[in-house]
């Protein structure tokens, strides 16, 4: 997907009020196509939460290659939907 992720404190959790997520660490690919941020928190992934980065890497290799799936993110506080295209 192009995407290097990292876990939230709950510190940052709290902070954010939210319940789980990750950190985009590093973007490329079909992930900086898609208009990820390095420093966007990712907290569904294909209609899936996202709850550690073990997590985003299980839901990551079960996408469909070649399809678009929903990731949701937050960006300075509020939600956006973005379409990242899995690479085939």
């Amino acid at each position: 997907l192009g995407l290097a992720v990292a876990g939230l404190t709950d510190e940052e959790l709290a902070r954010l009020d939210i319940s789980s997520g990750v950190r985009v660490t590093e973007v490329e690919g079909a992930a900086a196509e898609a208009e990820v941020r390095e420093g966007d928190i990712i907290t569904r992934l294909n209609n899936e939460s996202v709850e550690s980065p073990a997590k985003f890497n299980e839901i990551s290799e079960k996408l469909p290659a070649g399809r678009t799936v929903p990731v949701l993110v937050l960006r300075s506080g509020g939600p956006v939907f973005l379409a990242l295209r899995v690479p085939d």
